[in-house]
């Protein structure tokens, strides 16, 4: 669990971690995880530090980030000065994390899930059929996920009305 963007509450963060034990997991996490920066989860130095350690960990298969938000990109130029590791690892998150997706795909081909936040998880936020979906994924339950007539999440979704996916 890293938190590369915007900080969370201690109950938001408390909330995400049991999520993640529910969930069949056994979640790590820095202890420093969060510090005293404003605009982020804690400094630059100290996310990339956090980003570097899951990145390279080998005993560990996935790396759930706690929220987006500002600041992930600021870690990009230090990113790129790493070599990649020979496992790769499945990388959870969206939003401004989205920065870290593109870099890990293009950069080192590594799988990606462009999913749900912890922090959101943690609140209950999640669907079934999103759980569901993560436990698939995660767990290797089936080969490939298959979703049709999907519609964005605007004034164009009232046309996809009543619209479900396979």
């Amino acid at each position: 669990v890293i938190a590369p963007a915007s900080g969370s509450t201690a109950r938001e963060f408390n909330d995400a971690i049991r999520f993640v034990e529910r969930f069949g997991l056994r979640p790590r996490f820095p202890k420093d995880l969060y510090g005293k920066d404003i605009l982020c989860a804690n400094t630059d130095a100290k996310r990339f530090q956090h980003l570097k350690k899951a990145l390279l960990a080998k005993d560990s298969k996935a790396i759930w980030c706690m929220r987006g938000g500002y600041g992930s990109s600021r870690l990009l130029p230090q990113l790129a000065k790493l070599t990649p590791p020979k496992h790769c690892k499945l990388f959870i998150g969206y939003s401004d994390i989205t920065a870290l997706h593109t870099f890990l795909n293009h950069q080192w081909r590594w799988p990606t899930l462009h999913g749900t936040m912890l922090e959101e998880l943690g609140r209950g936020e999640g669907g079934r059929r999103e759980i569901r979906d993560f436990q698939c994924v995660i767990y290797g339950l089936k080969k490939e996920l298959v979703y049709s007539s999907l519609c964005p999440m605007n004034a164009a979704a009232r046309a996809c009305k009543g619209v479900r996916s396979q």
